[in-house]
């Protein structure tokens, strides 16, 4: 008899620890996302001081049109579910620069990027993503200029 209760306890308490574990780092991956949030949003001030009004290139989760401009480009419904993972931010840059400030400020703070443009995303990747992720949406680019002699 003892020796059952013995293994019933090894086995519950690996368990316990496994779900505490589970619960920490949930609990601390969320308050890494909203630290990285506003650490990313600051950042971002900082390099677009001399821009277009920051607050017409950046989507958050307070903003009443951020569901619009996140569901606007949804080819799959199932990715528009209140249980689909959602970007911190969504940015959408007017110019180069603004691009380049939002993956200089992604990189530093450890914010995932995704990508649309408005082509074909059947399997939700520039929209979803399991670690906090922002959404860079080059809808507002719509040409480029390609100086051969200067290779830019």
């Amino acid at each position: 008899m003892k020796m059952k209760s013995s293994a019933c306890f090894s086995l519950f308490f690996p368990t316990v620890m496994i779900f505490i574990l589970f619960l920490y780092s949930s609990f601390s991956l969320r308050a890494a996302s909203a630290h990285n949030h506003d650490d990313f949003l600051q950042c971002l001030s900082h390099q677009l001081s001399n821009s277009t009004s920051f607050a017409k290139l950046i989507y958050t989760p307070k903003d009443t049109s951020y569901i619009s401009v996140l569901n606007s480009t949804i080819q799959n419904p199932r990715f528009s579910s209140p249980s689909t993972p959602k970007p911190l931010v969504i940015v959408t840059p007017l110019d180069a620069s603004q691009v380049q400030a939002t993956v200089k400020c992604s990189r530093k703070h450890g914010l995932q990027i995704r990508t649309r443009s408005g082509g074909h995303d059947i399997e939700g990747l520039s929209y979803i993503s399991q670690i906090p992720f922002v959404i860079l949406d080059l809808r507002n680019l719509s040409s480029i200029s390609v100086n051969v002699d200067e290779e830019t």
